[in-house]
């Protein structure tokens, strides 16, 4: 198992940050390799969400459960499938005028073989997404609060 982590300082203050991760409608207006992202159902624990990414270079379809809604504390989802398992946590912190955000994804290939050969390419192509989504969240529309 590997983990990435990341760690950064959004210019909104929480609400328009939570806002902004929990409508994953607007994901590929700021998140590298997504073409779309579509929500089933509410946005809420055991509910799932899909995105069509080209994050190891052809697209895929990727599902992931939403496994906890902390409101303005904490999401976080799970992707699993017969390769790899990932665990995807996303914090917030209240700055007042600004919204402190620890991301970490938790990667586990379901056996070596996989990480050896698929794990270079899905780290660093993770690494990529997170690194792009902090340096151009401002891309996304953010017009309401939750």
């Amino acid at each position: 198992m590997k983990k990435l982590e990341f760690e950064s300082i959004v210019d909104y203050p929480l609400d328009k940050t939570w806002y902004m991760f929990s409508q994953v409608e607007n994901y590929p207006a700021y998140l590298k390799y997504c073409i779309q992202a579509v929500l089933e159902g509410d946005f809420k624990e055991g509910a799932y969400w899909y995105d069509w990414t080209t994050v190891v270079y052809f697209p895929l379809k990727i599902r992931h459960k939403i496994t906890k809604v902390s409101y303005h504390n904490e999401l976080r989802y799970l992707i699993k499938n017969p390769f790899l398992t990932i665990e995807q946590t996303i914090n917030f912190k209240d700055l007042q005028t600004r919204t402190k955000v620890n991301i970490s994804f938790k990667i586990d290939f379901t056996n070596s073989l996989l990480e050896k050969v698929f794990g270079p390419v899905v780290y660093r192509r993770n690494t990529e997404v997170i690194e792009y989504l902090m340096n151009n969240y401002k891309k996304a529309k953010i017009n309401e609060t939750n």
